[in-house]
C-alpha cells in the first residue's frame, strides 16, 4: 500500500522514508533485533517503527501484547551501544522532522 501511495503522498507534500522497518519485529524488538536492523539499513532514509516506553498503571490497563515489550524496546534504543553501532555503520539518527528538509 505504501509503495502505491508514494506518488500521491509526494504530491500532497507528505514526507516519507525510502525504507521502513519494524512491522515484522513488532513485539520482538530487543537489542539483538535492533542490531540486525541497523546492519541491514541501505543507503537512503529509513524509518524504524518501535514502541519504547515505561509501564505504568495506565499502560497496564491497555489490552495489548506490547505492554512489557515497551520496556524491552526502550532498553534497546536507549542503550549507548545502539548509537555507537549506528555511527560506526555510518547511520545518522534523526527525527521525523528531518524528512521535511530533504
Amino acid at each position: 500500500m505504501a509503495v502505491a501511495s508514494r506518488a500521491a503522498l509526494a504530491a500532497a507534500g507528505v514526507a516519507t522514508p525510502d525504507y521502513f522497518y519494524g512491522v515484522s519485529s513488532t513485539g520482538y524488538l530487543d537489542r539483538d533485533a535492533l542490531s540486525a536492523v541497523l546492519r541491514d539499513v541501505p543507503e537512503g532514509v529509513s524509518e524504524l517503527m518501535c514502541h519504547p516506553g515505561y509501564v505504568d498503571a495506565a499502560l497496564e490497563r491497555v489490552e495489548t501484547r506490547l505492554v512489557r515489550q515497551r520496556e524491552v524496546e526502550f532498553e534497546a534504543v536507549a542503550d549507548p551501544e545502539f548509537r555507537i553501532l549506528a555511527a560506526r555503520l555510518g547511520i545518522q539518527l534523526v527525527t521525523y522532522r528531518a524528512l521535511f528538509s530533504r
